[in-house]
């Protein structure tokens, strides 16, 4: 996701006005978690950048509204994508750790069966 920021902004004046998918995926972004760029509004700083992308900003109604580091939503992106995404994260370590556990009972089991299917045919 950083790499589609640093594709579409390092490399021209307005970010992606070149590339409709990569805008529309990194205002469909902004609007969805209210945040602005991966890294927040200082990645377009650092690239200075006066004019951010209309969608780093709350809805103003405006067609002559510039959305700049003053008015931006000030979260990061990554921030809010994590925070929604952690208890999913949770959940799949606790099922590979269970999956883990269960495999490793198995095994255990068929290990000490064998043994026993040996020790049982030896004494015959």
């Amino acid at each position: 996701m950083k790499e589609m920021y640093d594709r579409c902004c390092v490399e021209t004046e307005d970010c992606c006005v070149d590339d409709l998918d990569a805008l529309t995926n990194m205002d469909e972004l902004h609007r969805r978690y209210n945040c602005c760029a991966f890294d927040g509004p200082d990645y377009f700083t650092k690239l200075n950048k006066v004019n951010f992308p209309q969608s780093c900003c709350p809805e103003h109604g405006e067609i002559s509204f510039r959305c700049s580091a003053e008015n931006a939503y000030k979260a990061a992106c990554k921030t809010k994508i994590n925070a929604e995404l952690n208890p999913y994260v949770i959940i799949l370590e606790a099922y590979c750790f269970a999956t883990a556990f269960f495999c490793g009972v198995v095994t255990t089991l068929i290990v000490v069966m064998a043994t026993l299917n040996i020790y049982m045919n030896k004494s015959d």
